[in-house]
């Protein structure tokens, strides 16, 4: 059922009409949300929603779907989330669960499968006990495969739009990762580069003094990593 579903409305609407059901597990203890989130693909996340489906279950990983769509990277638009956070903002503030970990890449993502893009320069990130703001921080938005329905313009893209719709439904601002570096969603994003999302979080008010377990604060950070004016 998986397969054909992924990314097809026009299926995923036919067979949910015929009785299949939405909250399937698959071994990884992953449901069509888990899956749809993970490609960045919102009119399934939406149509899933609309049938019943159940954000909340958390897979193998210790990740729920709203944290597979703050980590997805292919959510241009804040829409997973924002779907999301619609039907249970309560999550917006659940953390990842024990011993979270996924396997990351840098490269262009296959959006079926994530199993389909251990390519080269692969590592395995930990989210233990991170917010989803956390993970938002931390995921750089990349281009949207060619199968995405993503308007022409440059409204279609906002790079701060996943922080956004979850500091709308309440996410802590300021939350603290309780790793060894204690990274609040703005110092994560100045590690991670994240441009937009530190503009998005600088909006929502974030504090700009915390300091991390090294004692750098995200401008002391920032300079620190780019030390050429």
């Amino acid at each position: 059922m998986y397969f054909p579903i992924i990314g097809r409305v026009d299926v995923a609407s036919l067979l949910i009409y015929h009785g299949a059901s939405v909250d399937l597990l698959d071994e990884d203890n992953q449901t069509l949300l888990h899956l749809s989130c993970a490609g960045g693909h919102a009119g399934v996340v939406r149509l899933l929603l609309d049938a019943g489906a159940t954000p909340q279950t958390f897979n193998s990983e210790g990740l729920n779907a709203l944290h597979k769509a703050a980590t997805c990277g292919l959510d241009a638009r804040g829409e997973c989330v924002a779907a999301i956070l619609r039907a249970r903002p309560d999550l917006a503030n659940v953390r990842a669960g024990k011993d979270s970990q996924q396997i990351r890449t840098v490269g262009r993502a296959c959006p079926f499968r994530e199993v389909s893009y251990k390519i080269k320069n692969i590592f395995l990130q930990s989210y233990t006990n991170l917010t989803p703001l956390h993970l938002v921080a931390m995921t750089r938005l990349r281009e949207a495969p060619d199968d995405r329905d993503v308007p022409d313009g440059d409204e279609a893209v906002d790079p701060g739009a996943p922080v956004k719709e979850l500091v709308h439904a309440g996410a802590e601002v300021d939350a603290v990762s309780p790793d060894g570096d204690r990274d609040t969603p703005l110092s994560m994003a100045v590690r991670h580069l994240n441009a937009g999302a530190v503009l998005a979080l600088l909006e929502a008010g974030a504090n700009t003094e915390h300091e991390d377990a090294h004692g750098l604060t995200p401008l002391a950070m920032a300079v620190k990593n780019n030390p050429d004016p």
